[in-house]
């Protein structure tokens, strides 16, 4: 194609581009139009030894163009090739060569097999093989009457295709709305949850202060030979301290409150919701568990790892329901430095021998609302959620699965260097100086257990069952050196307390003991000055101390 001149028309650039780029590889001089119009222009301007047309296109499209130059004495003589991607049935290939088409060619074709086509037909003419292809039709109705058959047959293509997108995307549209419908009713039904446990916990929680208390009390009314009622307590202590590791669990499994990254022990926690992933895997299913004896400290939300740990035990149960084999393992390691890095990690696998998951789906696992669940059964979002979860905690999240054997997760995360996890310390109990604590707790038998481990302890104890007679008695009683109140309390709770002693100017110290993850920044500023915050159920030993810091005289820096 040595220096032949070829007009290229097409109404979208990158085919132009493209065919442009082929051509003049080939040592052709290209010239394009977008439309048939622009391109007349150009044959009327000058000469060109082939025209490769598309056909749909604005303006003046292909067939006019080619039906135009063969009414020109001084175009017909060029070669005249289609080159179409929309028109490529037989009526429309038998109407272009009618309009005196040289050659009609369906996009995609070979390149290779493009271009000797396109030389084929410039030789043909050249050698006189070929030296004009006259039109079969010859009468301007008939030519006009079969181009509109051919716009009509197109634009009716194009609604049918319209209507089938639309069908689809009719389809789309209600299967998304679905999964919303399910997302959401999935929200209120862990939001109601969510309420439940709270309230569940609560109670419990206040049952458990008063068994922590009565402990204490009979612990420290014990002589020197009791050692076996001492040990019969401590025991109850241990089991209070389980139940109270479980109460946590439920209120970070159902809380609903904001990111909140600590320190924590990922063996603990992983053997912890192992233990309660337990309760709904049954028992004919296999569970083999390797954690190590060993502390791996991991900084994040250790209720949006449980979360992550519990979404993948639960596939795993589900996917070996069916199964010949039902086992599941669990395995924690600590990850080889040339694997973490010097700053160590720590892998998490949870394997299943269920069905697998098919080849072609397993790319699209992670993706927002794809299940591979029966309708109804997920929503999709799982999978999708612990992606994010462990990205956000520095981590990576890995699936193999193999259809017919089972599937694998791989979790690693990095660990957090030169910090000692949270861990739980036997503290001995700081006695009182005489002080006066009025104490604030809706739970009579809390209340009155409290009371005398606080008495117990040295100190003046004044009670109240809410926050409206804590005030009573705050406006009464001169001598109180602390507030020691609940949160959750009929008629006033906590948080209303604090704001109304702050409002008559005082600066007492107060203590605000909950089972709930209570922020202080619901109280403003000036508010919270002085106030301090202690979980329940708290233990003896850290109430005391943190009662003596709250007292201790704060001096102005």
């Amino acid at each position: 194609m040595n220096h032949e001149r070829i007009l290229v028309v097409d109404d979208i650039e990158q085919n132009r581009y493209m065919l442009e780029f082929m051509l003049r590889k080939q040592g052709a001089e290209v010239v394009t139009a977008a439309n048939g119009e622009e391109a007349l222009a150009l044959l009327r301007r000058k000469p060109f030894d082939l025209i490769v047309s598309d056909i749909l296109m604005p303006v003046m499209d292909g067939y006019r163009l080619c039906r135009s130059c063969k009414a020109d004495s001084g175009l017909r003589a060029i070669p005249f090739v289609f080159y179409t991607a929309t028109y490529t049935t037989d009526e429309d290939r038998r109407f272009a060569l009618d309009l005196g088409a040289d050659r009609f060619i369906v996009k995609p074709h070979d390149p290779d097999a493009l271009l000797a086509s396109f030389e084929e037909l410039m030789r043909a003419y050249r050698n006189g093989a070929i030296t004009s292809s006259e039109p079969a039709i010859e009468d301007e109705e008939e030519a006009l009457q079969r181009y509109n058959q051919r716009l009509i047959h197109k634009l009716e293509d194009k609604l049918a295709e319209l209507e089938r997108k639309n069908r689809e995307l009719e389809a789309e549209i209600a299967r998304r709305n679905e999964l919303q419908q399910q997302q959401l009713l999935r929200a209120q039904k862990m939001e109601a949850i969510g309420t439940l446990v709270s309230g569940v916990a609560h109670n419990f929680n206040n049952m458990l202060v008063g068994v922590r208390g009565k402990s204490y009390l009979a612990k420290s009314r014990l002589g020197k030979d009791d050692d076996y009622v001492r040990a019969q307590i401590e025991e109850i202590e241990q089991l209070t301290n389980h139940a109270s590791a479980i109460v946590r669990q439920l209120m970070n499994y159902a809380r609903k409150d904001v990111e909140h990254k600590r320190r924590f022990d990922l063996c603990a926690l992983l053997r912890d919701t192992v233990e309660t992933a337990r309760i709904g895997i049954p028992s004919h299913t296999t569970i083999t568990i390797e954690i190590p004896d060993e502390k791996l400290p991991v900084e994040g939300d250790n209720s949006q790892l449980q979360q992550v740990i519990m979404n993948l035990l639960n596939n795993a149960r589900d996917a070996v329901a069916e199964a010949d084999r039902r086992e599941i393992s669990v395995t924690l390691r600590r990850l080889p430095e040339e694997e973490a890095g010097a700053a160590g990690g720590a892998q998490l696998t949870i394997a299943d021998s269920g069905c697998g998951i098919p080849e072609h789906l397993q790319a699209r696992i992670f993706d927002p609302f794809f299940t591979t669940k029966e309708q109804g059964k997920g929503t999709g979002l799982g999978l999708s959620t612990a992606h994010s979860i462990i990205e956000n905690h520095g981590g990576r999240i890995r699936c193999h699965s193999t259809p017919g054997a089972g599937t694998r997760f791989e979790i690693a995360l990095p660990l957090s260097q030169g910090m000692e996890t949270d861990a739980p310390v036997e503290e001995k109990p700081q006695p009182g100086k005489g002080e006066t604590i009025l104490l604030v707790e809706d739970e009579e038998q809390v209340r009155a257990t409290t009371a005398s481990v606080l008495e117990r302890l040295g100190y003046r104890v004044v009670t109240a069952a809410n926050g409206r007679e804590a005030m009573e008695c705050f406006c009464r009683e001169s001598e109180i050196a602390l507030l020691l109140s609940d949160v959750v309390m009929p008629e006033m709770g906590g948080v209303e307390l604090v704001r109304a002693v702050r409002a008559t100017g005082s600066r007492i110290p107060i203590i605000l003991a909950t089972g709930y993850n209570l922020e202080v920044t619901q109280l403003s500023a000036e508010e919270r000055d002085g106030v301090r915050i202690i979980a329940k159920p708290f233990r003896m030993g850290p109430l005391s101390r943190v009662i003596r810091q709250t007292l201790q005289p704060r001096h102005p820096g």
